[in-house]
């Protein structure tokens, strides 16, 4: 059986232009490709701008420690290949979720790491991070790797 393959690159990094609109075209696009059987969306590394007044939202919960103010966020990944994983900056600090379920987030304004499983804590509510440090500090090592050894990196800042 033939696999047909396609390659797409998103939108320009560290412009300052809203990426938005590219996200939810990038979306809108793959899910009415049904030609295809594997797409890879190439991310250049560098900064992309998510303005909320362009982008479809989400509502969710950082973490436990703020259940009465939820965010929206633009887009989310799901469904990737085995040993795979996606980093993020937020306001309160970066976090990394692997395709497994696991989340790690460094939560900055009190300088501590969390830990979840979501495939049973969706709502991030009971940090397991005492449970399973093995699996804490793996992440934890990626996660500081991947913000070139500065968490400061993965924090939101104003432009």
């Amino acid at each position: 059986m033939y696999h047909q393959q396609a390659v797409i690159a998103f939108h320009i990094p560290d412009t300052k232009e809203d990426a938005s609109l590219a996200a939810v075209n990038l979306i809108k696009h793959l899910q009415s490709r049904t030609d295809i059987t594997h797409i890879t969306v190439i991310f250049s590394k560098g900064r992309y701008d998510f303005y909320p007044d362009s982008a479809f939202t989400r509502e969710y919960y950082i973490s436990n420690h703020d259940q009465h103010n939820p965010q929206k966020g633009c887009f989310r990944v799901v469904t990737l290949p085995e040993s795979r994983y996606v980093v993020y900056g937020s306001n309160i600090g970066p976090a990394i979720i692997e395709n497994s379920g696991w989340k790690l987030r460094h939560y900055a304004p009190k300088n501590v790491f969390e830990l979840y499983n979501l495939n049973t804590d969706p709502q991030e509510r009971n940090n397991i991070i005492d449970k399973y440090p093995q699996i804490a500090e793996r992440l934890k090592t990626i996660l500081i790797n991947e913000c070139d050894g500065n968490l400061g990196n993965g924090m939101n800042r104003a432009a």
